[in-house]
């Protein structure tokens, strides 16, 4: 599983809301607003934050106190993902981050997406969708709705073959 790329995904579909981006945009990523909780991680210390705005390049966050956290800090998702981040402003209770490095999932979030694979590999799509739900599809909205279209497809599928085993043809 690339775990890398997981997390980069996440950061930039996490949750979008239409029609939020910023008018006049520049940046060479566009961010999409989303409305996230999240955590800067400097060390020993853990600032919990609300993410605003987010690309695959970075985000804009929002603490509940004026704080100017150091230059390297670490965001984590709630949803598993870890995002390297160099801090390139601060304006009163927002923080601009940079995206550095290379995003991953947090050691817990990934042994249970791998336990999420082997389970629906294994043909277990309950099992899976159950793992899955329990810590929000990693708040990855796309895996969320691929998890939900397998569900579907497989409920429609047995209703159809229930209905011609026994002798119905729509």
């Amino acid at each position: 599983m690339d775990r890398g790329a997981f997390a980069e995904d996440e950061a930039a579909r996490a949750m979008a809301l239409p029609g939020t981006r910023t008018g006049g945009e520049r940046r060479r990523a566009p961010r999409v607003g989303v409305l996230k909780r999240a955590k800067i991680v400097a060390g020993d210390t853990i600032l919990d934050c609300v993410v605003l705005n987010s690309s695959v390049r970075g985000a804009r966050v929002r603490v509940a106190q004026p704080v100017v956290p150091p230059e390297r800090v670490e965001l984590h998702f709630a949803g598993g993902g870890v995002f390297p981040a160099r801090r390139r402003w601060v304006r009163g209770l927002e923080i601009g981050l940079e995206f550095v490095g290379e995003a991953t999932l947090r050691r817990e979030a990934a042994e249970l997406a791998w336990a999420a694979y082997e389970a629906l590999r294994d043909g277990q799509l309950e099992e899976a969708m159950r793992r899955l739900r329990a810590v929000r599809f990693f708040d990855d909205e796309a895996l969320r709705e691929a998890a939900e279209a397998a569900e579907a497809a497989r409920a429609r599928l047995e209703t159809l073959l229930r209905e011609r085993a026994q002798g119905r043809h729509p």
